[in-house]
């Protein structure tokens, strides 16, 4: 027997693609959680046929393997100015590339091509019975998302090439320093900044989806997740102001801005969102505590040359 809440999961970027780079507890846990597993996926091929003299269904198979596991990590940051956040590998295996500026920051920008990859293992049980769950060449997608009555969160669905789990007893050695040695900052008036267009909207949440097209391509002499496409957009909930102070009806689908958010005051402890062209959608009205609000839609562009600048995450 398996208990639910008996996982742990560590995660390495691969020097080849498809090769298990063999993370460990020790040195690559991540701290998840919300995870789902879906442990065996692929293509089902029905062998149907004729049959004389008799009715009924037929056997199936089960092609082109896969593995998918679902999960959500809380953002924190690196712990020290220049150093590299515990998230650093499921970051760049969903399309980011990682630059260090020593002392300073990490910055991770979208890319559209030299994608890495991971390999993840997961593992489920105790110290006595135990099953580990292996994905190579791992590639995925994302979505980050604000609120302010929760913490920040980024959001991934990955997907692997599959290998046949094994028994393994659950390591002993899972260390989650790298996280929880980091606090978490909370979103509020003294922690958080937001502007868009240079202008300080009242912002209540922020959701943003990377748009990442990844998936399981098994051909004949290749097989590999693939990115192949990217559309970044996202949503945001902010209270309406004055229309004489800010007019967001008569200048919804203008010409793109700027967008920042900032979290968090002390250094190592920082996180930053940077869009250099966000174009704002139609708003709609709500309300939230008896105070109108809108929600308006926004795409996250390259320039027209493809610089690959729709969104910039920043650990300082």
């Amino acid at each position: 027997m398996y208990l639910a809440k008996q996982m742990g999961i560590a995660a390495a970027i691969e020097a080849i693609y498809g090769t298990d780079e063999v993370p460990t507890a020790a040195l690559n846990a991540i701290l998840a959680e919300n995870v789902k597993l879906t442990p065996l996926d692929g293509d089902e091929i029905v062998e149907e046929h004729i049959r004389p003299g008799g009715l009924g269904g037929y056997l199936k198979r089960l092609i082109n393997k896969r593995i998918q596991l679902d999960f959500d990590v809380r953002i924190r940051g690196a712990g020290a100015a220049g150093g590299v956040p515990a998230i650093d590998p499921i970051l760049r295996a969903v399309g980011f590339a990682a630059t260090n500026n020593p002392g300073v920051s990490e910055v991770y920008n979208l890319v559209s091509q030299g994608y890495e990859s991971a390999t993840v293992y997961l593992f489920r049980g105790n110290s006595a019975n135990g099953i580990r769950h292996r994905m190579l060449g791992v590639r995925g997608s994302w979505k980050f998302g604000l609120d302010t009555k929760k913490h920040l969160v980024m959001s991934f669905s990955l997907t692997g090439l599959y290998v046949d789990p094994t028994s393994l007893v659950m390591p002993g050695t899972f260390d989650f320093s790298g996280f929880t040695n980091v606090p978490i900052v909370p979103v509020n008036k003294a922690n958080t900044t937001f502007t868009l267009g240079g202008y300080a909207a009242i912002l209540e949440k922020l959701d943003i989806d990377g748009g990442i097209t990844a998936g399981h391509r098994p051909l004949v002499n290749y097989e590999s997740v693939d990115i192949t496409d990217r559309d970044v957009t996202g949503s945001m909930t902010i209270q309406e102001p004055d229309i004489g102070t800010k007019d967001y009806f008569s200048t919804a689908y203008g010409d793109p801005e700027v967008m920042v958010l900032e979290n968090g005051l002390t250094a190592g402890q920082i996180f930053r969102i940077d869009a250099a062209r966000t174009q704002r959608g139609k708003p709609e009205l709500g309300e939230s505590g008896g105070v109108s609000m809108m929600t308006i839609p926004a795409g996250f562009v390259p320039a027209d040359a493809g610089d690959d600048n729709d969104l910039i995450l920043t650990f300082k």
